[in-house]
């Protein structure tokens, strides 16, 4: 097909060869014969002088009348070729709008199935509902769908977990006590869904990864929650969730604003090497087993007012860049801000220290105000730098007692000058490539 489609071709293009030199043959002989009616009548015959004129006048003619022919021509072909050009375009673009219109209706045929599936009453067809929720945000390039398949899956997370009625053996009488148990397929696909959304948002995953997805978790019960790792391209919200047994959100990646706020982790609250871009609320969480926030990052403001931490707390070389809010906040257990950073101001009025707290080798760039705050055991400054005086008024401690307002009693600190606590430059330590511009030092929060 091909072939006889190419000899067609040649052929075509070797009679267009010769229709072209005989017409310009032709061309000449006019040329010259009109040419040759221009000598001055009386004159006999023709001298090799007036032949030589004529033919080369004759040439002249024809290469101009020829060129002039070829650039018609030639236009001519450039159009047509262009014109057949935007045919083409037009015909790919058609062809590609109706490929995108059918992948379209496909995936919202699939989007329908799979979320009418995950309403079902039996745990198989809710989890086959899950896979392909997943598995349709995996194929599709559209953020928009994919961030409705996301959707779909946390708003499940959302609802209260299915239980179903059991009973219990009762010792006085033998008999049995009606219970309400938890379903068991209902965790079964819970556990999936989590992991699921876990497992898509995984640094270092980029071909599957889901990205610039928001994750709204708000009031979700999650038990076993394993977010180590993950990547947050959008808004992380997990307000008033109930995190049960142990949960990880250890080197996760919070890019937009992230907020714990009125979160309760009944296991330990890890933490440790996450990075926050951008706000973070953790205001009147719940850590009923211990925090660990050591090593992480905060570029913005960070709100931890009214907060409750059981069994010790650990900041250690975390970076505060934004305001730091500690007010109001319960310690139960150790504190620990060794080798901390602290951008701007930190605000930790009226908080409960109940156990040994410690600033040691703390950088406190801006205001540091303890007002009214509880020492039960005397704090920890030793290497500890800060720009400005410190203020603690109305802070108690066992060695300022209610009634005692002196701050240097509370807080000593060596001073190193006469009017200030020198310390140095704060250097781009951990979002080098997240921040478009590093803040500088001293600036006031918001």
């Amino acid at each position: 097909m091909i072939g006889g489609q190419e000899r067609r071709t040649g052929g075509l293009l070797w009679l267009w060869v010769l229709l072209t030199i005989l017409g310009t043959a032709i061309l000449g002989v006019v040329i010259f014969t009109l040419f040759s009616r221009l000598i001055p009548v009386g004159k006999s015959g023709l001298t090799s002088s007036d032949v030589y004129d004529l033919t080369r006048s004759a040439v002249a003619g024809t290469g101009i009348l020829a060129g002039a022919g070829g650039a018609v021509l030639a236009y001519r072909g450039q159009r047509v070729r262009e014109r057949q050009h935007d045919l083409d375009l037009e015909r790919q673009a058609g062809e590609l709008l109706q490929r995108g219109f059918e992948q379209d209706r496909e995936f919202r045929a699939r989007y329908g199935d799979a979320a009418e599936h995950l309403g079902h009453d039996a745990a198989a067809v809710r989890l086959s509902g899950v896979f392909a929720l997943g598995s349709l945000a995996t194929d599709t390039d559209d953020v928009e769908l994919r961030q409705s398949c996301v959707d779909v899956l946390c708003a499940y997370l959302r609802m209260p977990p299915r239980t179903r009625p059991g009973t219990i053996a009762d010792a006085s009488n033998g008999g049995q006590i009606p219970i309400t148990a938890a379903d068991e397929g209902d965790r079964q696909v819970r556990d999936s869904v989590q992991r699921l959304i876990a497992g898509h948002l995984q640094r270092g995953n980029e071909r599957s990864r889901w990205t610039g997805v928001s994750v709204d978790l708000r009031g979700a019960h999650l038990v076993d929650a394993d977010f180590s790792g993950a990547v947050f391209d959008g808004l992380a919200h997990f307000d008033e969730a109930v995190f049960l047994g142990t949960q990880s959100f250890e080197g996760a990646e919070f890019r937009a604003e992230a907020s714990f706020a009125g979160a309760v982790f009944h296991g330990p609250g890890h933490f440790h090497s996450a990075s926050f871009a951008a706000d973070a609320s953790f205001r009147r969480a719940r850590f009923q087993n211990g925090l660990n926030l050591s090593h992480s990052g905060f570029a913005e403001r960070f709100t931890f007012n009214g907060a409750t931490v059981q069994g010790g707390a650990n900041f250690s070389s975390t970076q505060f860049l934004g305001f730091a809010g500690l007010s109001h906040v319960t310690f139960d257990g150790a504190a620990r801000f060794r080798r901390c950073v602290f951008g701007h101001d930190l605000h930790a009025l009226k908080t409960q220290f109940m156990q040994t707290t410690s600033f040691r080798r703390a950088d406190l760039h801006g205001v540091a105000d303890f007002a009214d705050a509880i020492f039960a055991e005397e704090p920890l400054f030793r290497g500890a730098r800060a720009a400005v005086p410190i203020r603690a008024r109305g802070a108690t401690s066992p060695s300022a007692p209610p009634g005692t307002d002196v701050p240097t009693g509370v807080l000593p600190f060596r001073r190193t000058t006469e009017d200030s606590y020198p310390i140095p430059a704060l250097e781009r330590f951990l979002f080098w490539s997240v921040l478009p511009a590093w803040p500088e030092p001293g600036r006031k929060s918001r």
